[in-house]
């Protein structure tokens, strides 16, 4: 029961985040992984149901964040996609000369 309430505090604060800046990667990223978490307490159905929701958030991560390395003028770019529940985005600048 702790590991739920944890779990549903979990969203209403990733749900909280994404409401102060929805066009933040990092906020939808953590919704997915939350939400795809406390599905684990909801049963299969839930889980089901709950699924759709995930990928959304990491869809939209991953596009924030494809928007994000557009914007970069210089340097190494790599940006990674959906990776067992996580989406991680890496910018690695290079140094100007």
């Amino acid at each position: 029961m702790k590991a739920r309430n944890m779990a549903d505090r979990a969203v209403a604060y990733a749900d909280r985040a994404i409401q102060a800046d929805g066009q933040n990667f990092a906020c939808h990223k953590w919704m997915g992984i939350i939400l795809s978490w406390s599905s684990e307490f909801q049963g299969t159905r839930r889980k089901i149901e709950r699924s759709f929701d995930i990928r959304d958030h990491f869809m939209v991560s991953i596009e924030v964040c494809e928007e994000i390395l557009k914007c970069v003028d210089r340097g190494l770019v790599m940006c990674e996609g959906v990776i067992s529940n996580h989406v991680t985005c890496y910018l690695l600048f290079a140094e100007s000369h």
